[in-house]
């Protein structure tokens, strides 16, 4: 029986090969085609060495074609021209963030994404954290009150309110920023008296909707509702004996 040939290792690049070549052809006429690179086969996001710094090859183009790179900033593909990591066509490669290169990888379904109810695991839907970002917003709530709603750990609401977890799910006023724990006076919307005047509502036979309150005090309709349930605000005394206060 023949002895099966071994399999020959990819020859190496000369000294300076790879460079010059990234060097010609970062001073080739525009194209809209991709441009392969011809080296390092197998790699899906090759390398080359620039002035003794490592850089990757969409790095190396657009700095060999007068495009320094900006501060924090970092070579994205175009997810919608060509998505390959081997191109080293500068028309098909920017300086961008690194959020915007996950949010490229998105758009090319490059990513493994098992953020929230992806996770087979998760515990909540999307909507319930818009909710429950909402009753940490306004405040008075504490997290086992809530927690209790949802029927999770308090632990669940904590990892939530400072962004440990379902921090792409952003707070109502748009942004993804971290809010201070739950019942913190900065975040609370309501206060005291406030609570009162709304308790004082929900006893009323003629009162409004539960949203209309909400409305009208700045806060999520959940908000009334656990204040409704006795579940948040317990301290705050009912203007009358209630069936509330024994719950």
């Amino acid at each position: 029986m023949a002895t099966p040939r071994r399999t020959e290792p990819a020859p190496r690049n000369k000294p300076g090969e790879t460079i010059g070549w990234a060097r010609r052809t970062a001073a080739l006429p525009p194209t809209t085609e991709c441009i392969l690179f011809p080296y390092q086969p197998g790699r899906k996001w090759p390398s080359v060495n620039l002035n003794g710094i490592t850089e990757t090859l969409g790095s190396c183009m657009l700095i060999l074609s007068g495009q320094p790179r900006p501060t924090g900033m970092i070579a994205c593909h175009l997810p919608d021209i060509c998505n390959n990591g081997r191109c080293a066509n500068v028309a098909h490669i920017r300086w961008d963030t690194p959020d915007a290169n996950k949010a490229d990888m998105h758009i090319a379904g490059t990513i493994n994404d098992i953020r929230g109810e992806r996770n087979k695991f998760a515990s909540l839907t999307e909507a319930q954290v818009v909710e429950i970002k909402a009753l940490l917003t306004d405040g008075g709530a504490t997290n086992r009150a809530i927690a209790d709603i949802y029927d999770v750990h308090q632990v669940t609401i904590h990892n939530i309110g400072s962004g440990r977890s379902w921090a792409h799910i952003p707070w109502p006023d748009g942004t993804y920023k971290r809010y201070q724990p739950t019942g913190h006076p900065r975040n609370a919307k309501l206060d005291e008296a406030k609570v009162a005047e709304i308790k004082a509502l929900l006893l009323d036979p003629a009162r409004p909707t539960l949203s209309v309150i909400a409305d009208s005090y700045g806060v999520s309709r959940n908000t009334i509702s656990v204040i409704k349930s006795n579940r948040s605000w317990r301290h705050v005394p009912w203007p009358e004996p209630t069936l509330f206060e024994m719950t």
